[in-house]
């Protein structure tokens, strides 16, 4: 699949400053790039600008007599669609940048200094444009890639179907002419089919997740166990598993991932349970302590301003060797064999890629045939 140059989005940039003298040197510094140069004398202007176009880089003059630059770059920021867009401000030489700017995260931003030198605005000019443009063409290869993995799980899954139930009809309108062993082969060919169709479904999943924006919300973790509870209730009945959940936090993201996310840690936690005991699965929340983690994980979150909380899954199951424990969220990498425990061996990879997406993170600790424990962080709507 191509891109016609008319499908693809062209980047822009954005001058902000009161000043019409300044803004006519800056577009004349900036004359020699290839891409449209958009101008605001005022902040109001720029923040209803910067939702209209797909921004490379912003050029901010934040000592401008009239504009409170620094409030306008906080306002670009906490908008949703524009708070990735590189910011540059223009500053004077002796000035400092208000601390409070830089305690709620605005400070992530680069600067050059008043009156502007024309090479250093033109190169900063450059650099950010091509990022954007590496960026977006990142963004149309994925685009493509998932376009491909639709239209290829679906032209495959169809001959799958009709080779279960093919070969599902031979078995049944023959049994009684077949040897045991052809019977066998039969069978084997049906469930082959079946793994290998959960497994293209897997995989749909996983390369889904970056496929649709975020639904942001505050997000019932109650509510969502609930669902996921009646969505496994058949396997919950058959094991005997017992859930104990205790008060689920309100947290910010998209229900239908963490939905995801809660549905396949436990799934697993039945599906790897001991021989001969019932599954004893427990869920509870406690607030980021650990300081250190607590940075690592805003790091990438939604909000750089967020505070995170955990939620702490635990089972009896089978377990497994704690010296594995990242080995287990990769995809395709299993600790056990098939012939012993189904699975396509995606799931928690599929977990540890939304919990990203959210700014989160998962850890698992474990003990070999004791059980295992797994801690979801996400950032709180509280």
């Amino acid at each position: 699949m191509s891109h016609t140059s008319s499908l693809v989005p062209q980047p822009a940039i954005l001058l902000i400053d009161d000043n019409a003298n300044n803004l006519r040197i800056q577009k004349d510094i900036l004359v020699s790039v290839n891409t449209e140069i958009i101008t605001a004398l005022s902040g109001e202007d720029a923040t209803s600008i910067v939702k209209q176009y797909n921004l490379a880089v912003i050029f901010l003059n934040v000592y401008s007599s009239s504009i409170n630059g620094y409030h306008t770059a906080e306002m670009i920021r906490s908008n949703e669609g524009t708070k990735h867009v590189p910011i540059v401000l223009i500053r004077a030489m002796n000035s400092d940048i208000p601390e409070h700017f830089i305690e709620h995260g605005y400070g992530k931003v680069d600067y050059i200094y008043q009156p502007v030198e024309r090479s250093l605005m033109l190169s900063k000019a450059m650099l950010f444009l091509g990022l954007w443009q590496s960026r977006n063409k990142l963004k149309l290869a994925k685009k493509d890639f998932q376009d491909f993995a639709y239209a290829a799980a679906h032209d495959i899954k169809a001959p799958l179907r009709h080779i279960q139930f093919f070969s599902e009809a031979v078995l049944e309108d023959n049994i009684d002419k077949l040897s045991d062993e052809s019977c066998q082969h039969l069978e084997y060919v049906s469930k082959g089919a079946e793994r290998l169709k959960i497994l293209i479904d897997n995989l749909q999943l996983y390369a889904e997740v970056d496929a649709r924006p975020l639904a942001v919300n505050a997000v019932d973790l109650n509510r969502v166990m609930a669902y996921v509870a009646d969505d496994l209730a058949d396997s919950i009945e058959k094991s005997g598993a017992q859930l104990e959940v205790n008060e689920l936090p309100l947290v910010k993201g998209d229900n239908n991932q963490l939905h995801q996310v809660l549905f396949n840690i436990i799934s697993n936690a039945l599906k790897y349970n001991k021989v001969g005991v019932a599954p004893i699965i427990k869920l509870s929340s406690q607030a980021v302590t650990n300081q250190v983690n607590k940075k690592r994980v805003i790091k990438n979150s939604m909000s750089s301003t967020e505070n995170m909380v955990q939620i702490v899954i635990e089972d009896n199951g089978i377990g497994f060797d704690n010296s594995h424990h990242d080995k287990i969220f990769l995809p395709f990498q299993r600790l056990v064999t098939r012939d012993e425990y189904e699975g396509s061996g995606i799931g928690l990879s599929t977990v540890k890629k939304i919990l990203a997406r959210h700014g989160g993170a998962i850890t698992a600790k474990s003990n070999a045939n004791i059980g295992s424990t797994f801690i979801v962080t996400l950032p709180s709507a509280i």
